[in-house]
């Protein structure tokens, strides 16, 4: 709902006008609104007394996918549009092997959903390369087994998304129109002349900017959008565009840069020069290796090695692969290290340790492991080595090493680590015949002191979940970013449990982080994790709180009693109150995630609808403000909205 008016009436009844009168700038947007549907107008305006019509048309604008801004600071109906375009790709020998059709760039435009079916009702789903390993790093299209079997490497593919189904083809070579094509290119070039800055513009931004302003683009079958900008000079770069006659930096490289600048900014000017002189190195290995003209590999070279290894740089260069996609960059990293190392037949700890980032990037931190420790025999106090295999350490449950390895690099753990660490840790003052600490019943000689501390599963899952959050926020940092934007107006204090949960249980937080570090986990920890995946959030209410921490809830909409060992989030929550929070079993007990949202009694029913669908960011930040409006109408009339609603 649009503040009680039905958006998609909203939407499409702007959409009538802009394809009426072509893209519009929001001023004469609101002018063509108010002559074509006054009576929706003025219930808009009823709706929020205070806020014009330009703010509203501005807010619906930017937040429907119906609408893309183009030249000028005009609207464009672009979801219209594509919608009834078919865009053409030529299938590689790689794609044909991966049973994968990628995004990027002939398809980027499309606006496909997360799962949809073909004409012929064949599923099939879209995914990037952090969520599977036949994916793209910018996407592909994904189907079962056999999917692409009516198709050979060299086909010309056409596809068309009308909102429900995808039509896909092969196109002869008779089903193109060279007029059409023609017009096509002269439209895209003027497009990106238009555009370039001092950012290279992205491929989807160049096609929805021509569609935007001439809708016919692409009715017609055409080549693909690669050759068609091939031909008139313009160069593909991963997701980028820009001139084909001279080299030019894409968004990430130069971020990376300004980054490198800003760790460096106290350096000396050696660590400078060497910093930059090893990013310029992978940077360009980069460009040959994935060049969108298909050039081939180019191995690092051998010189490379003095300034990887040059003081902190290897680790700088680790901190800078994370702008971008930080796992498919660590995977890349990985591999420039090793082709270095090949070529040099050396083996040097800067180079291990970004083996070592792009093995577990790669879903193999054994073989980060082997790398990280054939560095240290090389360099024994190698700190970045050190670091990153005291983190893999903590991944194994054994702390006592993971805190040892941290003091070697020069680095103990800070406050906030060592009470998360403690509990594991075993002290020096516990002698070899007395009973281990962990609760087995063993003599700590036999137990503990020969291996790392096991304490209660429920009491390292709680630390298991810690670590999972960790590397969902490094590995996916831009959706985090993303939703704490979302979540920061309404979340209040559980903003970033919010961001938390989403990472780890709607995007796939959670299955990256067993799939990169799962073999390092012990097995019933291992078996947990799983366990949580399909965990939905849950409406619960308090029923008993016992003295030891622990609470008995009760599920509002199966009814099921459950008993939560520690309802510390909960304390400030009487019983019979109501909240929202995923239920995480451990063995035959419970944990709560991260989030735990307080739900008024006036909000149970809403909370309650939401929960029968899929429950995603949107649907949680809808809920959110729902409540919040409650709160403030309750508060203006001078009334407890918990009594009032009981």
């Amino acid at each position: 709902m649009f503040d009680g008016i039905d958006e998609t009436e909203t939407i499409a009844a702007v959409e009538r006008v802009l394809l009426e009168h072509g893209p519009l700038k929001i001023e004469d947007l609101a002018q063509a609104m108010e002559a074509a549907f006054p009576e929706l107008v003025a219930q808009m305006l009823a709706e929020r007394p205070g806020v014009d019509l330009l703010g509203r048309l501005t807010l619906l604008t930017r937040r429907a996918d119906a609408f893309w801004g183009i030249s000028g600071g005009r609207i464009a109906p672009v979801l219209h549009h594509l919608r009834r375009a078919t865009f053409t790709h030529r299938l590689s020998p790689a794609e044909a092997e991966r049973e994968a059709i990628d995004l990027n760039p002939d398809f980027v435009a499309l606006a496909l959903p997360a799962s949809f079916n073909l004409a012929d009702g064949t599923p099939v789903h879209t995914a990037g390369s952090n969520d599977e390993d036949r994916a793209a790093e910018y996407g592909s299209i994904l189907g079962p087994g056999g999917w692409l079997a009516p198709f050979a490497a060299g086909d010309l593919l056409a596809l068309r998304y009308d909102g429900e189904h995808a039509h896909l083809k092969q196109l002869a070579p008779t089903d193109i129109d060279g007029a059409v094509e023609t017009t096509l290119t002269e439209r895209l070039r003027h497009t990106f002349d238009a555009l370039v800055g001092a950012r290279a513009p992205e491929v989807h931004r160049l096609v929805v900017d021509t569609m935007g302003e001439h809708p016919d683009s692409f009715a017609m079958p055409v080549a693909p959008l690669s050759e068609l900008l091939a031909s008139t000079g313009i160069r593909v770069r991963e997701a980028w565009v820009g001139p084909a006659e001279r080299a030019w930096p894409t968004p990430p490289e130069q971020a990376r840069r300004h980054r490198m600048d800003e760790l460096l900014r106290q350096a000396d000017g050696c660590c400078q020069r060497a910093a930059h002189r090893a990013l310029d190195g992978w940077h360009t290995w980069m460009e040959t290796r994935f060049d969108q003209r298909g050039a081939p590999a180019a191995h690092g070279p051998a010189e490379h090695i003095e300034h990887i290894e040059h003081g902190p740089v290897a680790a700088l260069l680790a901190e800078v692969a994370t702008l971008g996609r930080p796992l498919t960059t660590m995977r890349r990293l990985g591999e420039w290290a090793s082709e270095i190392a090949a070529e040099a037949g050396t083996i040097t700890p800067g180079l291990q340790y970004l083996r070592a980032l792009g093995a577990e990037a790669g879903g193999d931190p054994l073989a980060a492991e082997a790398h990280l420790q054939s560095g240290l025999e090389v360099a024994a106090d190698h700190p970045a080595c050190l670091g990153f295999l005291a983190e893999l350490a903590a991944e194994r449950g054994d702390a006592t090493r993971s805190v040892n390895l941290l003091r070697r690099a020069g680095r103990s753990p800070g406050p906030n680590a060592m009470l998360e660490l403690d509990p594991f840790l075993i002290s020096g003052k516990v002698g070899r015949n007395e009973l281990c600490p962990c609760g087995s019943g063993r003599k700590f000689k036999t137990c503990c002191a020969v291996r790392p501390a096991l304490r209660p599963l429920p009491l390292r899952s709680a630390w298991l979940l810690s670590r999972a959050t960790r590397h969902a926020l490094r590995t996916d940092p831009f959706t985090a970013h993303s939703l704490q934007q979302l979540f920061e107006n309404s979340g209040g204090e559980q903003t970033m449990a919010l961001v938390a949960d989403m990472l780890l249980f709607v995007s796939p937080g959670l299955t990256r982080y067993l799939t990169n570090r799962g073999a390092l986990l012990l097995l019933d920890e291992l078996a947990t994790a799983r366990s949580w995946l399909d965990q939905p959030l849950r409406l619960l209410e308090i029923d008993a709180k016992a003295p030891g921490g622990s609470i008995e809830v009760i599920d509002q909409r199966s009814g099921e009693r459950l008993t939560i060992l520690d309802g510390s989030a909960a304390a400030p929550l009487d019983e019979h109150e109501t909240f929202l929070a995923r239920v995480l079993p451990v063995d035959d007990e419970n944990i709560l995630s991260h989030a735990l949202l307080e739900v008024p009694t006036g909000g149970r029913a809403r909370a309650l609808t939401m929960l029968e669908g899929d429950v995603g960011p949107i649907q949680l930040l809808e809920l959110l403000i729902e409540l919040q409006v409650d709160a403030i109408g309750a508060f203006d009339a001078g009334i407890d909205p918990e009594s009032s609603s009981r």
